[in-house]
């Protein structure tokens, strides 16, 4: 309830928080951004368990694994670019 009475709160004339600049995501990058969790929950379970998640599911090293790992390497670099690719808020 606070999060809807956050937005209305602050929604403007153009219908979104920022101004209508923000960009809408498509499939890919959403697919980016799961591959994104996935590998931080990832790391997060390595750091902290010494447990890897990925490969006690699918072999450690095997073809299947590296594609995981390689997809998620992929995806941290098209987030970046997104996230750098993003309109400009400045009013010209």
């Amino acid at each position: 309830m606070k999060i809807k009475y956050f937005y209305i709160k602050y929604k403007n004339k153009k219908g979104l928080i920022n101004g209508g600049n923000m960009k809408k995501l498509t499939g890919l990058d959403w697919i980016a951004v799961v591959l994104l969790i996935i590998g931080g929950l990832n790391w997060g379970l390595i750091g902290i368990f010494r447990f890897d998640l990925i490969a006690a599911l699918f072999g450690y090293m095997s073809w299947f694994t590296r594609i995981i790992y390689t997809l998620a390497g992929i995806a941290g670099i098209y987030v970046i670019a997104i996230l750098f690719n993003q309109p400009s808020s400045k009013k010209k």
